[in-house]
């Protein structure tokens, strides 16, 4: 029996050195038809639309994707911001070296993409500063005592405000993904998929996580597709 009553702290195996960088790339390649198909982009889309409300014509919005993967979340950032005549700077954060080359080759095209291959927390703010910090499907790898660092690095470094797109942590979120992971995932999606869910969290989770730093303008709350938002704009 799967217990959903608190996160499991278990590495999955993309977290490790046990998959092929063959393996990694299907992996993410799952992860680009989910963000297509179900939710993922559409999510901090949705959210960012809402935040533009606020932007000037003649500024440029800085962003930074922590854990941007195969760059499916800069690239549609980037497309959507085009098609709103909105000028934006996106850097993406990439830890593993293979995921950082693939991701500048997907990006070649886009000027206003910069992928890096850096740890968020060796992030310097003092140098280093975004108006957004944005990290989807990235909180659940974090353990838990080192979610509430995390989350503080992403407020020091975000002048303007944070998006964090994740799953919820439920019976239903793990059929659904385990479904999927066997119809059209590899060997490391097949472990990881539905471990996934059981690494990650509830909205009372996400709100207690904000609130233990004090981070009120955060607002945590379910999303389609069993995902969960915490975002909000500083004021």
């Amino acid at each position: 029996m799967v217990d959903f009553s608190q996160r499991l702290d278990k590495l999955e195996l993309m977290d490790t050195s046990v998959c092929t960088d063959q393996e990694m790339i299907g992996a993410l390649r799952f992860l680009k038809i989910t963000n297509r198909y179900f939710g993922g982009c559409a999510l901090i889309l949705k959210i960012l639309n809402v935040f533009s409300a606020s932007w000037r014509t003649t500024e440029t919005i800085k962003i930074l994707d922590v854990g941007c993967g195969l760059a499916d979340i800069p690239l549609a950032i980037a497309q959507w911001a085009k098609s709103k005549n909105i000028k934006v700077e996106i850097t993406g954060l990439e830890l593993v070296p293979q995921i950082a080359a693939f991701a500048r080759e997907n990006t070649r095209e886009f000027p206003n993409i910069l992928i890096e291959e850096r740890n968020i927390l060796d992030l310097d703010e003092s140098k280093n500063s975004y108006d957004y910090v944005i990290a989807s499907l990235v909180l659940h790898h974090i353990f838990s005592e080192h979610c509430s660092a995390v989350l503080d690095k992403f407020n020091r470094l975000s002048n303007r405000g944070i998006i964090i797109s994740d799953l919820e942590r439920s019976w239903p979120a793990y059929a659904g993904i385990t479904i999927l992971s066997y119809l059209i995932g590899n060997r490391i999606v097949r472990n990881d998929g539905p471990l996934s869910v059981q690494r990650s969290f509830t909205v009372r989770e996400l709100k207690d996580l904000a609130h233990s730093l004090g981070l009120h303008y955060l607002k945590a709350q379910k999303e389609s597709f069993f995902r969960l938002s915490l975002a909000g704009e500083k004021k």
